[in-house]
């Protein structure tokens, strides 16, 4: 099985998202907390941009030490100085050089000929190889650019001395298929060893799609961040991701070192901390993940959860599932509550308890206490 390294930008590219940022300290926690959920690199900000974003890095080549840190850059010296100023000599430094290779890119807002873009890449990288232990490239608009030009890029790119080469669906732009297309004709003609990976945004929803497709083509780290804020649509978000791997590993064949146990807990504190309320049908961490309405969803559920549920809550660190008492409940749904509370109930007073239930309001759901003083009129 091939393994997958996540790459995690919630504290450079989920910082860049209108209403996301927060301090300092609170970005040295999640810093931890991601750690702790065993992602394989953070990349904690973009140096030359913001104080507080050198100044996160460095705090973090000291608070941690076996985790790579990265620093992002644009291919200039400037760019390129603070950031290795920024990661002090960190034992796992990395610095990641954004060049765009679209020519919608490489014109409009550089100016540049596709010659001049390949000699971007080899000036940068010439440059930041002697700075730090391990450099990437990063192609900017790659969905969008001439895949022969592409491909050339990435060579170059790997020629120059960056250690992992990523394909950047910058505008959420790409489809699945064309993504899984692109990334296998980088490999198939790639002439070095170096890691491809994958950076993807969800301006079209397709990011966690994608992402998916470049893996099953062969790239082998993800570029994510928690709860997938980012900039305009987000990112592909981590957590939706690792639980595509590990419940599908039948089919994707690949695994990774994230510890799914923390998820919840790691979307919540980034919730919390960007006082960005996440959604209650959000795939993996929303609140309705594990919830159970409708009384045949319930029956089947209570019966086996497979029936229903592709994963446990445990495995993603979430309470257990619940079942939720509203006009399209059931007698086995509303049974279990009952047991749950420690009540047993007859069969003549469900039935009388549900034809009561049945009459609350499209939106009225009741919690176990009120299923309890309903049944108590039929004592």
């Amino acid at each position: 099985m091939r393994e997958i390294s996540f790459f995690d930008t919630t504290l450079r590219d989920g910082q860049q998202a209108p209403g996301s940022a927060f301090s300092l300290e609170k970005r040295i926690e999640v810093a931890k907390q991601l750690c702790r959920l065993n992602v394989d690199t953070i990349e904690a900000g973009f140096p030359v941009a913001s104080k507080v974003d050198f100044d996160l890095i460095n705090a973090l080549t000291k608070e941690l030490h076996d985790v790579s840190i990265c620093a992002f850059s644009r291919a200039n010296r400037k760019d390129i100085e603070a950031a290795a100023s920024a990661l002090n000599g960190y034992k796992k430094g990395r610095i990641q050089i954004v060049t765009p290779v679209s020519d919608l890119h490489l014109r409009t807002r550089l100016g540049k000929s596709r010659s001049q873009g390949l000699n971007l890449i080899k000036e940068s990288l010439s440059i930041a190889k002697d700075l730090v232990p391990e450099v990437s490239w990063i192609g900017e608009d790659a969905s969008r650019s001439n895949q022969h030009y592409l491909i050339d890029a990435f060579n170059t790119a790997a020629e120059y001395g960056a250690n992992t080469l990523t394909y950047a669906d910058t505008v959420g732009y790409s489809l699945p298929g064309e993504m899984y297309e692109s990334i296998r004709k980088i490999i198939n003609s790639f002439e070095f060893e170096s890691v491809i990976g994958v950076h993807c945004h969800n301006d079209l929803g397709l990011a966690v799609a994608n992402t998916v497709s470049a893996i099953e083509a062969g790239a082998t780290e993800v570029q994510c961040t928690i709860n997938g804020i980012g900039e305009r649509a987000g990112n592909a978000p981590l957590e939706e991701v690792a639980m595509i791997l590990q419940v599908r590993k039948d089919k994707m064949n690949v695994f990774s070192n994230i510890d799914s146990r923390l998820l919840t807990h790691t979307c919540d504190l980034v919730s919390e901390f960007t006082n960005s309320p996440i959604a209650k049908n959000k795939p993996i961490v929303g609140g309705n993940a594990f919830a159970h309405c409708s009384g045949m969803h319930q029956h089947g559920v209570l019966k086996c959860s497979e029936n229903y549920e592709i994963m446990r809550p445990a495995d993603i660190g979430a309470k257990d599932r619940s079942i939720v008492i509203g006009k399209y409940s059931g007698k086995h749904g509303v049974r279990h509550v009952l047991e749950e509370s420690g009540v047993a109930v007859t069969d003549d007073k469900l039935d009388c308890l549900m034809g009561e239930i049945k009459l609350l309001r499209d939106n009225q759901y009741i919690d176990s206490e009120e299923v309890l003083s309903m049944l108590r009129k039929y004592e």
